[in-house]
């Protein structure tokens, strides 16, 4: 707890080394603290965004996904960009999908 604690406060102390640091901790809520903190700095690389979408705990890709689903896609294709692109479509995220089908107004 106290080094998650640590990693997330690292956003907020602009502790761009820590944030780092914490990437590779062995605690996966740890490494998601860090990679909020890195985005959280503008320190956020393509390289962190790489090693997390193929973090082994869905926790850090989850988190690497939310973080990069606002971000223009890069020109050149990479691990991260047909991570990316694959992962929109499940989700209904595609950048140029538009959806035509109206919320439901009563549950199932």
């Amino acid at each position: 707890m106290a080094r998650r604690k640590t990693a997330g406060l690292a956003g907020f102390n602009g502790d761009i080394t820590g944030a780092r640091s914490a990437a590779t901790d062995p605690d996966p809520s740890v490494r998601e603290a860090a990679l909020r903190s890195l985005d959280r700095l503008g320190a956020l690389s393509e390289n962190d965004l790489d090693q997390a979408l193929a973090d082994p705990h869905p926790r850090v890709r989850v988190a690497a996904i939310e973080l990069a689903a606002p971000l223009p896609l890069p020109p050149r294709r990479s691990s991260t960009t047909t991570t990316l692109a694959s992962s929109r479509w499940p989700a209904g995220l595609a950048a140029n999908a538009t959806s035509t089908r109206k919320p439901r107004s009563q549950p199932l």
